[in-house]
């Protein structure tokens, strides 16, 4: 039974009002439908897969969807952790464990939303991304393409993550010497699938909101809310009220206006302001843009750092930011030992951590956006801890091994001989 002002709501009518209310959001949580957000405020994904799956499983409720995406995940995780277990067997366990166990992930399969999708796309992209580049056959490059042109109709998280690739597949590629044509005909065909699937999400965009832009509405407001995250001119703060209150100050068409309001168009008052106020910030202080940029390139880095995070406590901030920076050199020197075990591993990693901080770095980091490459993070602390252990306990640990050993031989000769 689900809660609607207090009382309880058939399931099948509840699925009804949501259906032709067109409505879309953490539905395990919902109230009225007041309070929901619109389909159109955000990307068609998650709906169009709802529709299909209550055109086949006809029940009206989330079940289906959560069904879908436990089975997804699961499926990804076991052929992700077999990957590993090929490397190596006490590695692809270790991954399996962390990603079984991975409670901050393992929240965004079990809500309906739209976060699931990029988190598992970039899984799949490693997966994808690794076999290319270690055997170069042509449907691992289709595959890819495939699976990222509809996952940006899902969440825009991972929107430019098929031009990185291209560009660093490209490189890696002409550097492993493999012949030109063959490297661009190829990944022609993963710019191909991008290209057709972000001018449909555009067409479709553009009847829905009047704007061709293939992102959510607020995207300007994301920005300006980006540049609250640091001390700023604007004197604003990393939440959206902050952002809207500067508005309101500076702008007087929007003092008798509600930002849930605003939501609704990319066209907005609101959105046309964020978007002058943001560029302003760009050109009248490049300094402070500059230095976000390095600050937000260090959280993606090492998550930790992240003091205003949606996924960590907010009582430990300081701990954990601590924290953060004694692991950012860590993570330097784990790709490093990554890089001279497996050259291909190196790579993947690095193509999908680079296309993080090229899409995001210079506007706007939170939770949802680390979340996805977290993973990543994982294995390369793996590799940091392996070359600890090796240059600091692996020795004396065989020594005061061997010790025990011997002097355990000798106390078992000794009683053989008094018991003779």
């Amino acid at each position: 039974l689900y809660r609607n002002k207090g009382s309880t709501t058939n399931i099948v009518e509840m699925g009804k009002i949501i259906s032709e209310n067109n409505l879309s959001g953490n539905y395990l949580n919902f109230e009225d439908n007041s309070e929901r957000e619109n389909l159109t405020i955000f990307l068609p994904g998650t709906g169009f897969v709802i529709y299909l799956l209550w055109k086949i499983f006809p029940v009206y409720n989330f079940s289906t969807l959560l069904f879908l995406q436990i089975l997804i995940d699961s499926i990804i995780i076991s052929l992700f952790s077999m990957m590993f277990y090929k490397m190596n067997k006490k590695l692809g366990v270790l991954i399996a464990v962390i990603l079984l166990f991975n409670i901050v992930c393992i929240k965004r399969v079990l809500m309906v939303g739209y976060d699931f999708w990029p988190q598992i796309t970039v899984l799949i992209s490693f997966i994808l991304i690794y076999n290319m580049l270690n055997t170069n056959k042509t449907y691992y490059y289709i595959l890819l393409g495939l699976i990222n042109a509809v996952a940006i109709w899902f969440r825009e998280i991972t929107i430019l993550l098929l031009i990185v690739a291209s560009t660093l597949i490209l490189f890696i590629n002409y550097k492993k010497g493999i012949k030109i044509k063959d490297n661009i005909k190829k990944t022609s065909v993963m710019i191909l699938f991008f290209i057709l699937s972000i001018s449909l999400l555009s067409f479709y965009r553009s009847n829905i909101s009047e704007n061709a832009r293939p992102t959510r509405n607020t995207l300007w407001h994301s920005v300006l809310v980006g540049i609250g995250q640091f001390s700023n001119p604007y004197d604003i703060t990393a939440n959206d009220i902050s952002a809207w209150e500067f508005a309101k100050k500076n702008e007087k068409s929007l003092e008798n206006k509600e930002l849930w309001d605003m939501y609704n168009s990319p066209n907005s008052e609101y959105e046309i302001f964020a978007k002058s106020k943001s560029i302003d910030f760009i050109k009248n202080y490049p300094h402070l843009f500059i230095r976000n940029t390095i600050y937000r390139t260090a959280i993606i880095l090492s998550p930790l750092l992240y003091s205003d995070g949606d996924f960590l406590p907010v009582k430990y901030q300081k701990i954990f930011f601590v924290l953060g920076l004694i692991l950012l050199p860590v993570w330097f020197l784990g790709i490093y030992q990554i890089y001279k075990y497996n050259k291909i591993l190196f790579y993947t990693i690095i193509i999908l951590v680079v296309n993080t901080i090229i899409s995001f770095s210079w506007w706007y980091v939170v939770g949802r956006v680390i979340i996805p490459i977290l993973f990543t993070h994982f294995i390369v602390y793996l590799f940091a801890l392996k070359y600890f252990y090796d240059k600091f306990f692996k020795d004396k640990l065989e020594l005061y091994l061997k010790r025990n050993i011997r002097k355990q031989l000798v106390t078992n000769n000794s009683n053989n001989l008094c018991s003779k």
